[in-house]
C-alpha cells in the first residue's frame, strides 16, 4: 500500500491506520536499546514472578516449621507432665526421668535451630521487599518516559505553543549545562549534594517551538511509585538549578502512581494552579496509571 505524506496530520494518520508504517517508523525512530526494552521488561516481570513464587514457598516452609515447633512444644509439655507424675510415684523411675530430661534438652536445641532459621527467612523476605521496591521505581521511571509527550503537551498548551519538538537530555548534556555556571548556582544556597546529583535526574526534557532555533523551556521529572517529600525536593531543586543555568523557564514534575499523605499541600495535578504557584505549590503531579507499570507486550 502506498502512503502519501505531505503534512504532519498525514504522518499521524498513517501511524494510526497502518501497522506496517507504524512498525517501520518505530524502527527508524527508536534505538536498538529502546526496542529491546519491552523484552527486558518481560524478563524483569518473569524474574519478579519467580521471586514471588520463591517467597511463597519460603512462607510455606516457615509455616510448616512453626507448626512442627508447636507440635514439639506440645510433646515437651506432655513429657514434663509425665516426668512430674513419675517423680510422685516412685524413686525407682529416676533413670527414666533422666532419659526424659535428655530428650527435653534435645527438643530445646531443635527449637533454637528452628528460631534461627525463621529469623534467616525474615531477613530474606526483607531483602526481597527492598528489591521489589527498586523494581517498582524502575517501572515508574520507564512509565514517565513513555508519557513524556503528554507531560510536554501540558506545558506547551498552557504557553500557547502549537508545533513543538522536544529532546530528552542525557547526563553528559546536563553536566555540560551547569559546568560554567557554578558561581551563579552557589547563590541558590543549595547543598553540594543537590548540585552534584543534578545530572542524575530521572528525566529532563528540552522543549523548542519548531519555528525557533532556541529552546523555549525545560521540564525536570522525578519518577517514583509513591511520591514522597524527597521526590518533591529533588524535582524542585533540580528545576531551580536548570533555570539558573539556562535562564529559561524550567518546570518541576513528579510522575507517580500515588502521593504520600505528607506532600499533598506541595503538589497539584492542576497545571494552571501550578503555573500560578498558588499556595506554596512546588511541583506538578503527573499521575501514572498503575497499569502503565506493567511491561509492554514484546509482540
Amino acid at each position: 500500500m502506498t502512503i502519501h505524506i505531505s503534512t504532519t496530520d498525514d504522518f499521524l494518520r498513517a501511524l494510526r491506520d497502518s501497522e506496517e508504517f507504524k512498525s517501520a517508523a518505530r524502527r527508524e525512530l527508536l534505538t536498538e536499546e529502546l526496542l529491546g526494552v519491552p523484552r527486558q521488561l518481560v524478563d524483569m516481570q518473569r524474574t519478579q514472578n519467580a521471586m514471588l513464587e520463591e517467597q511463597r514457598e519460603m512462607r510455606k516452609t516457615q509455616n510448616a516449621m512453626l507448626e512442627e515447633q508447636r507440635e514439639m512444644r506440645k510433646t515437651q509439655n506432655a513429657m514434663l507432665e509425665e516426668q512430674r507424675e513419675m517423680r510422685a510415684k516412685s524413686d525407682a523411675l529416676q533413670e527414666a526421668q533422666n532419659a526424659l530430661l535428655e530428650t527435653v534438652a534435645t527438643l530445646l536445641r531443635d527449637t533454637s535451630e528452628i528460631k534461627t532459621d525463621t529469623r534467616a527467612l525474615h531477613g530474606m523476605y526483607r531483602r526481597e521487599h527492598q528489591d521489589f521496591h527498586r523494581f517498582r521505581g524502575n517501572y515508574a521511571s520507564h512509565a514517565a518516559r513513555e508519557n513524556r509527550y503528554e507531560i510536554v503537551n501540558l506545558f506547551a498548551r498552557s504557553r500557547m505553543m502549537r508545533r513543538i519538538r522536544y529532546n530528552v537530555l542525557d547526563t553528559d548534556a546536563l553536566d555540560t549545562m551547569i559546568e560554567e555556571k557554578y558561581d551563579s548556582l552557589d547563590e541558590l544556597g543549595l547543598s553540594d549534594d543537590a548540585l552534584n546529583s543534578f545530572p542524575t535526574a530521572d528525566l529532563v526534557i528540552e522543549v523548542t517551538e519548531r519555528r525557533s532555533s532556541k529552546p523555549g523551556f525545560y521540564i525536570v521529572v522525578e519518577a517514583s511509585f509513591t511520591a514522597t517529600g524527597s521526590d518533591v525536593t529533588r524535582a524542585s531543586e533540580r528545576a531551580r538549578i536548570l533555570q539558573c543555568a539556562t535562564e529559561l523557564d524550567t518546570y518541576a514534575v513528579v510522575g507517580a502512581v500515588r502521593l504520600a499523605p505528607n506532600i499533598e499541600g506541595l503538589v497539584t495535578e492542576n497545571i494552571d494552579r501550578y503555573l500560578e504557584a498558588d499556595g506554596g505549590i512546588e511541583v506538578l503531579w503527573f499521575p501514572i496509571a498503575e497499569e502503565d507499570l506493567e511491561p509492554s507486550d514484546p509482540c
